[in-house]
């Protein structure tokens, strides 16, 4: 088993993870705010 590439496949995995996580935070974020951009306007 070699461990350098199972720690960079870790490591990858990580930032897949954490770029998936943002985004989906960032997605949320501003459909949060349409909505309370739309409650505003009426």
């Amino acid at each position: 088993m070699h461990r350098e590439s199972f720690l960079s496949f870790l490591v990858h995995d990580f930032r897949l993870l954490s770029l998936s996580l943002s985004l989906s935070l960032f997605s949320l974020f501003s459909l949060s705010l349409s909505l309370s951009l739309s409650l505003f306007s009426v």
